[in-house]
Protein backbone atom coordinates (compact mmCIF):
# COMPACT_ATOMS: atom_id res chain seq x y z
CA UNK A 1 0.00 0.00 0.00
CA UNK A 2 1.65 3.48 -1.03
CA UNK A 3 1.90 6.17 1.22
CA UNK A 4 -1.52 7.99 0.75
CA UNK A 5 -4.28 8.16 3.43
CA UNK A 6 -6.61 5.46 3.03
CA UNK A 7 -10.64 5.87 4.04
CA UNK A 8 -12.64 2.59 4.56
CA UNK A 9 -9.98 0.82 2.30
CA UNK A 10 -10.18 3.70 -0.74
CA UNK A 11 -6.94 6.15 -1.26
CA UNK A 12 -7.61 9.64 -0.19
CA UNK A 13 -6.46 11.15 -3.39
CA UNK A 14 -9.27 9.26 -5.20
CA UNK A 15 -11.50 10.68 -2.57
CA UNK A 16 -11.05 14.01 -3.45
CA UNK A 17 -10.14 14.03 -7.02
CA UNK A 18 -14.09 12.38 -7.22
CA UNK A 19 -15.72 14.60 -4.81
CA UNK A 20 -16.74 12.68 -2.46
CA UNK A 21 -17.19 14.07 1.48
CA UNK A 22 -14.16 13.80 3.15
CA UNK A 23 -13.79 15.20 6.46
CA UNK A 24 -11.14 17.76 7.94
CA UNK A 25 -9.88 15.13 10.58
CA UNK A 26 -9.19 12.22 7.75
CA UNK A 27 -7.20 14.96 6.15
CA UNK A 28 -5.25 16.60 8.48
CA UNK A 29 -4.84 13.95 10.70
CA UNK A 30 -3.04 11.80 7.58
CA UNK A 31 -0.56 15.01 7.01
CA UNK A 32 0.60 15.34 10.22
CA UNK A 33 1.34 11.73 11.62
CA UNK A 34 2.81 11.05 8.18
CA UNK A 35 4.57 13.89 8.54
CA UNK A 36 3.57 14.60 4.82
CA UNK A 37 4.33 18.84 5.46
CA UNK A 38 7.12 18.87 2.54
CA UNK A 39 4.36 18.30 0.37
CA UNK A 40 3.57 21.97 0.17
CA UNK A 41 6.93 22.60 -0.89
CA UNK A 42 6.52 20.48 -3.86
CA UNK A 43 7.01 21.19 -7.12
CA UNK A 44 4.04 21.47 -9.42
CA UNK A 45 4.50 21.15 -13.08
CA UNK A 46 2.49 23.84 -14.02
CA UNK A 47 0.07 26.83 -12.60
CA UNK A 48 -3.18 25.95 -10.71
CA UNK A 49 -5.88 28.42 -11.20
CA UNK A 50 -7.81 28.95 -7.88
CA UNK A 51 -10.84 31.07 -7.75
CA UNK A 52 -11.96 33.10 -4.40
CA UNK A 53 -15.66 33.14 -4.39
CA UNK A 54 -17.30 36.25 -1.51
CA UNK A 55 -15.10 37.59 1.52
CA UNK A 56 -13.87 34.03 2.56
CA UNK A 57 -12.98 32.89 -0.02
CA UNK A 58 -11.45 35.39 -1.40
CA UNK A 59 -9.15 35.86 1.39
CA UNK A 60 -7.70 32.14 1.42
CA UNK A 61 -7.17 33.02 -2.65
CA UNK A 62 -5.38 36.14 -1.15
CA UNK A 63 -2.98 33.92 0.74
CA UNK A 64 -2.34 31.01 -1.50
CA UNK A 65 -1.47 33.27 -4.31
CA UNK A 66 0.62 35.48 -1.93
CA UNK A 67 2.25 32.82 -0.07
CA UNK A 68 2.84 31.10 -3.66
CA UNK A 69 3.27 33.27 -6.51
CA UNK A 70 4.85 30.56 -8.35
CA UNK A 71 2.19 28.08 -7.63
CA UNK A 72 -1.01 29.45 -8.31
CA UNK A 73 -2.81 31.77 -11.12
CA UNK A 74 -5.67 33.28 -9.16
CA UNK A 75 -8.84 35.42 -9.72
CA UNK A 76 -11.40 36.86 -7.06
CA UNK A 77 -15.55 37.71 -6.77
CA UNK A 78 -17.13 39.86 -4.30
CA UNK A 79 -20.20 42.16 -4.18
CA UNK A 80 -18.32 43.92 -1.76
CA UNK A 81 -16.10 46.50 -3.28
CA UNK A 82 -13.94 47.62 -1.05
CA UNK A 83 -13.29 44.29 0.63
CA UNK A 84 -12.71 43.15 -3.21
CA UNK A 85 -10.54 46.35 -3.56
CA UNK A 86 -8.27 45.91 -0.56
CA UNK A 87 -7.09 42.16 -1.74
CA UNK A 88 -3.75 41.95 -3.06
CA UNK A 89 -4.63 39.54 -5.71
CA UNK A 90 -4.25 40.50 -9.16
CA UNK A 91 -7.88 39.23 -10.89
CA UNK A 92 -10.59 40.56 -9.66
CA UNK A 93 -14.37 40.56 -10.80
CA UNK A 94 -16.83 43.14 -9.10
CA UNK A 95 -20.13 41.64 -8.80
CA UNK A 96 -22.12 44.53 -9.51
CA UNK A 97 -25.64 45.08 -7.91
CA UNK A 98 -27.75 48.34 -7.26
CA UNK A 99 -24.80 49.47 -4.01
CA UNK A 100 -20.77 48.08 -3.19
CA UNK A 101 -21.65 46.03 -0.63
CA UNK A 102 -21.90 42.63 0.29
CA UNK A 103 -24.82 40.27 0.30
CA UNK A 104 -25.27 39.82 4.07
CA UNK A 105 -27.31 36.71 4.42
CA UNK A 106 -29.03 36.93 1.37
CA UNK A 107 -27.76 34.11 -0.94
CA UNK A 108 -30.50 34.43 -3.19
CA UNK A 109 -28.60 38.18 -3.73
CA UNK A 110 -25.18 35.94 -4.59
CA UNK A 111 -26.88 33.56 -6.79
CA UNK A 112 -28.06 35.88 -9.49
CA UNK A 113 -25.12 38.09 -9.35
CA UNK A 114 -23.77 35.21 -11.61
CA UNK A 115 -24.20 36.44 -14.55
CA UNK A 116 -23.64 35.55 -18.15
CA UNK A 117 -20.74 38.35 -18.13
CA UNK A 118 -19.22 36.67 -14.97
CA UNK A 119 -19.24 33.15 -16.59
CA UNK A 120 -17.77 34.56 -19.62
CA UNK A 121 -14.86 36.31 -17.91
CA UNK A 122 -13.81 33.28 -15.59
CA UNK A 123 -14.16 31.04 -18.65
CA UNK A 124 -11.48 33.65 -20.25
CA UNK A 125 -9.30 32.95 -17.18
CA UNK A 126 -9.54 29.41 -16.70
CA UNK A 127 -8.91 29.56 -20.57
CA UNK A 128 -7.80 25.90 -21.63
CA UNK A 129 -6.57 24.69 -18.27
CA UNK A 130 -8.51 20.87 -17.22
CA UNK A 131 -8.61 21.97 -13.80
CA UNK A 132 -10.17 24.89 -11.50
CA UNK A 133 -10.26 25.08 -7.36
CA UNK A 134 -13.12 27.19 -6.22
CA UNK A 135 -12.68 28.42 -2.28
CA UNK A 136 -15.53 29.63 -0.38
CA UNK A 137 -16.92 30.17 3.35
CA UNK A 138 -20.43 28.64 3.02
CA UNK A 139 -23.20 30.60 6.03
CA UNK A 140 -23.49 34.38 4.35
CA UNK A 141 -24.62 35.67 1.46
CA UNK A 142 -22.61 36.43 -1.62
CA UNK A 143 -19.82 33.19 -1.34
CA UNK A 144 -22.70 30.64 -0.56
CA UNK A 145 -25.09 31.94 -2.87
CA UNK A 146 -22.59 32.51 -5.98
CA UNK A 147 -21.06 28.60 -5.97
CA UNK A 148 -24.73 27.75 -6.58
CA UNK A 149 -24.80 29.46 -9.45
CA UNK A 150 -21.52 28.66 -10.61
CA UNK A 151 -22.13 24.64 -10.28
CA UNK A 152 -24.85 24.73 -12.77
CA UNK A 153 -23.57 27.61 -15.20
CA UNK A 154 -19.60 27.43 -15.18
CA UNK A 155 -18.78 23.63 -16.43
CA UNK A 156 -17.50 23.36 -19.30
CA UNK A 157 -16.22 20.32 -21.17
CA UNK A 158 -13.43 18.27 -19.91
CA UNK A 159 -12.89 20.89 -17.45
CA UNK A 160 -12.51 19.33 -13.95
CA UNK A 161 -13.71 21.61 -11.14
CA UNK A 162 -13.20 21.35 -7.28
CA UNK A 163 -14.92 22.96 -4.59
CA UNK A 164 -13.29 23.41 -1.53
CA UNK A 165 -15.59 24.60 0.58
CA UNK A 166 -15.58 25.49 4.67
CA UNK A 167 -19.22 25.29 6.95
CA UNK A 168 -19.63 28.25 10.16
CA UNK A 169 -18.61 27.62 13.42
CA UNK A 170 -21.42 26.18 15.58
CA UNK A 171 -21.53 29.31 17.38
CA UNK A 172 -22.27 31.81 14.35
CA UNK A 173 -25.79 30.05 14.75
CA UNK A 174 -28.21 27.67 12.91
CA UNK A 175 -29.11 29.75 10.74
CA UNK A 176 -25.56 30.27 8.52
CA UNK A 177 -25.25 26.38 9.37
CA UNK A 178 -28.58 25.72 7.30
CA UNK A 179 -27.53 27.91 4.80
CA UNK A 180 -23.93 25.97 4.05
CA UNK A 181 -26.02 22.92 4.76
CA UNK A 182 -28.42 23.91 2.32
CA UNK A 183 -25.64 25.13 -0.75
CA UNK A 184 -23.79 21.23 -0.02
CA UNK A 185 -26.90 19.68 -1.01
CA UNK A 186 -27.43 21.79 -3.93
CA UNK A 187 -24.16 20.94 -5.51
CA UNK A 188 -24.24 17.28 -5.06
CA UNK A 189 -27.50 17.46 -6.86
CA UNK A 190 -25.68 19.49 -9.73
CA UNK A 191 -23.11 16.67 -9.43
CA UNK A 192 -20.40 19.11 -8.13
CA UNK A 193 -17.21 17.90 -6.33
CA UNK A 194 -16.59 19.29 -3.35
CA UNK A 195 -14.23 18.79 -0.17
CA UNK A 196 -15.93 20.22 2.72
CA UNK A 197 -14.62 21.26 5.84
CA UNK A 198 -15.59 22.68 9.26
CA UNK A 199 -14.56 25.46 10.83
CA UNK A 200 -14.93 23.76 14.12
CA UNK A 201 -12.21 21.77 13.96
CA UNK A 202 -10.10 24.83 13.78
CA UNK A 203 -10.65 24.75 17.71
CA UNK A 204 -8.27 21.65 17.95
CA UNK A 205 -5.46 23.69 17.26
CA UNK A 206 -5.27 24.89 20.86
CA UNK A 207 -4.46 28.67 22.14
CA UNK A 208 -3.26 30.05 18.48
CA UNK A 209 -4.67 33.31 17.25
CA UNK A 210 -7.64 32.98 15.03
CA UNK A 211 -5.19 34.75 12.09
CA UNK A 212 -2.95 31.76 12.78
CA UNK A 213 -5.19 29.39 13.12
CA UNK A 214 -6.90 30.45 9.05
CA UNK A 215 -3.46 30.63 8.14
CA UNK A 216 -2.85 26.84 9.21
CA UNK A 217 -6.13 25.91 7.27
CA UNK A 218 -4.84 27.65 4.07
CA UNK A 219 -1.84 25.90 4.35
CA UNK A 220 -3.38 22.51 4.75
CA UNK A 221 -5.56 23.61 1.41
CA UNK A 222 -2.06 24.19 -0.10
CA UNK A 223 -1.60 19.95 0.14
CA UNK A 224 -4.78 19.23 -0.06
CA UNK A 225 -4.36 20.90 -3.87
CA UNK A 226 -1.20 19.33 -4.61
CA UNK A 227 -2.10 16.34 -3.45
CA UNK A 228 -5.14 16.34 -6.17
CA UNK A 229 -2.98 17.11 -8.91
CA UNK A 230 0.07 15.11 -8.63
CA UNK A 231 -2.45 12.01 -7.99
CA UNK A 232 -2.00 9.50 -11.14
CA UNK A 233 -4.44 7.04 -12.83
CA UNK A 234 -7.37 8.04 -10.67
Amino acid sequence: MNELLWVSSIPLAYLLYRGTKVTYNDVIAYYRNKELDNLSNEKFTEKVKIIGVGGGGSAIVEYLSNKYPNRYDSIILNSDKKALTSKNVTNKIHLEKSDDFGCGSNTLCGYNLINDSVIEKLKSFINTDKKVFIFATLGGGCGTGSVKALSQYLPMKDLDIQYLLTTPFTWEGLKRTNRANETIEFLKNNNAKTTIFSNDELLKFGNMSIKDCFNKQDEDFNKIIGLITNAKNI
